[in-house]
């Protein structure tokens, strides 16, 4: 698999650099890993927000902190809505 790193894509460079030195691991699997992290962890981690008893307003906080350019996490109590951006 390719993954463009030019132009408008450049960004994706250092992001799956960080990835593979949070992980440990070469590039190929650190993008593998958080592949898997990502499909298994935020369908967890939104029934999670939804059914925990927590405020809302630690809820926001955590919803902030785990979106990203990709994936827009929001809150509206009881509800977690997670999307990728397009």
């Amino acid at each position: 698999m390719r993954i463009r790193t030019e132009d408008e894509y450049a960004y994706r460079g250092s992001v799956i650099e960080e990835a593979a030195d949070f992980w440990g691991c070469n590039k190929t699997d650190a993008v593998v890993k958080s592949c898997d992290f990502a499909g298994r962890v935020l369908p967890q981690l939104k029934d999670a927000l939804e059914a925990a008893d927590i405020p809302p307003s630690e809820t926001r906080k955590v919803v902030e902190a785990v979106s990203t350019p990709n994936v827009t996490v929001e809150f509206e109590r009881p509800t977690v809505l997670i999307e990728r951006t397009d």
